[in-house]
């Protein structure tokens, strides 16, 4: 398992996670990678989405450990046409039927 530099539960995910432990379900719903650097990664928590290009990734597997959650996320490049590097990952989630938001950034 890869684990990068800088990871950051984003300030709409500190509210998901806050409305999950008051008894409203959370449903991880997609992810996606970035093409771009965050040029300040302390500034990661404030942003709503991956930064340049997105590409979908694909969701494998959510399971318990014992400090949380594990997101077990692949990239592919079934139908790409061209490189890309990405920079980043985000994992998206929502509360009950609301909209989906940024919930985890790396």
């Amino acid at each position: 398992m890869s684990h990068w530099e800088n990871a950051a539960v984003t300030d709409a995910g500190v509210d998901m996670l806050n409305d999950l432990l008051a008894g409203r379900k959370l449903t991880i719903t997609s992810a996606w990678g970035g093409t771009q650097k965050a040029q300040d990664p302390e500034a990661l928590a404030s942003q709503t989405d991956v930064l340049g290009e997105r590409k979908p990734l694909s969701l494998l597997d959510v399971e318990d450990v014992e400090d949380g959650k594990t997101v077990k996320v692949q990239i592919g490049n079934t139908g790409a046409e061209e490189d890309c590097t990405l920079h980043q990952i985000g994992i998206f989630a929502r509360l009950d039927e609301n909209p989906e938001g940024l919930l985890v950034k790396r």
